[in-house]
């Protein structure tokens, strides 16, 4: 799946405010140079030169599981991608908790995963902020265009030795989870409604696009390297930022892909039964995302099998559509 980067900017958007003090957002950005968890997996020094296997799977609810879900999201004043970031999260907790009573965690793994911070990453809709009359005239349509990124750094995950079995109320309780969640469209709305959101995004592009070009440098000369030795999740979160999961809340693929065709006719000719994204993962990447097809709501995970096991990511997944029906 490519994400295109554009930048169709109106002339009202040219204008900057000269006085914005701007380098707090960014330097807040830039200082989040290491630290955070995610799923255990086979982490190795050298694993961003290997190949990739991309892998991929799915859960669903029920069309009546799915409008309580997301009716209860908007009474709330949230929209479901404000909530399964935070669900993936608890979802983790819960799979660290049980290997961690099963013995398969040491002591120092989980003293540090019980303090450690976790950060995530997804993607944010910039065709709204463009130009208007390419936005009406069909850019809107367009979810593979103009898409910028955001990090979001979360609270610790909640660990307790007793949450690996018990209900999701042992770990985090139904008012820290809204609590959590409110917290995320805060800080979401804040990076949107920055003047300077634009300009956020365009300069760092560029710094990760020369970073994946070095990558594919260096997997060319992957034969000569040095051996390839196992990293543990405290040293990994010293050598880096250590991303959680990313992914994105895609909405409902009924508005995008229409079920007959031609559109608007009297008498289809075409009726589109199934349809589906496939991601191709970068080394190591664990990828949550969310979307409604003919309204039942669909989770899946994109992940690279060389890092992390199918098992691991299919009981995560488990967990955050268990986590969804508890607290949703």
């Amino acid at each position: 799946m490519a994400h295109i980067i554009v930048s169709i900017r109106s002339a009202k958007s040219n204008v900057r405010p000269p006085t914005y003090p701007t380098v707090q957002l960014i330097s807040r950005h830039t200082r989040l140079q290491n630290g955070g968890q995610t799923l255990p997996g086979n982490f190795t020094t050298h694993m961003n030169e290997d190949p990739v296997d991309s892998r991929k799977t799915v859960l669903y609810f029920t069309a009546e599981e799915t409008l309580l879900i997301l009716k209860i999201c908007r009474e709330r004043g949230l929209s479901f991608g404000n909530v399964y970031v935070v669900l993936g999260q608890i979802a983790m907790g819960r799979l660290l908790c049980r290997r961690y009573a099963q013995g398969l965690m040491t002591e120092e793994e989980w003293e540090f995963r019980k303090m450690e911070l976790t950060y995530t990453t997804g993607s944010i809709n910039v065709r709204p902020y463009l130009d208007r009359e390419w936005y009406t005239r069909g850019g809107a349509e367009n979810p593979m265009l103009s898409i910028g990124f955001y990090v979001y750094p979360m609270s610790f995950v909640p660990l307790r030795p007793e949450g690996a079995h018990s209900t999701f109320d042992t770990l985090l309780s139904r008012q820290r989870f809204w609590y959590r969640c409110g917290n995320m469209k805060k800080c979401a709305n804040g990076l949107l409604k920055h003047p300077l959101f634009l300009d956020i995004g365009s300069v760092r592009y560029p710094q990760i696009i020369t970073a994946m070009k070095e990558l594919g440098s260096k997997a060319k000369t992957s034969s000569l390297r040095k051996e390839n030795l196992s990293i543990s999740a405290t040293d990994q979160a010293k050598l880096g930022m250590v991303f959680s999961f990313g992914g994105s809340n895609f909405g409902s693929a009924d508005k995008l892909l229409p079920r007959e065709f031609p559109v608007g006719g009297t008498s289809p000719r075409i009726y589109l039964r199934c349809s589906g994204l496939r991601l191709r993962c970068r080394p190591g990447e664990i990828y949550l995302g969310a979307s409604t097809f003919r309204n039942e709501l669909e989770l899946v995970v994109y992940w690279d099998n060389n890092v992390t096991d199918r098992a691991i990511i299919e009981e995560w997944l488990q967990e955050v559509k268990n986590a969804a029906s508890y607290y949703l």
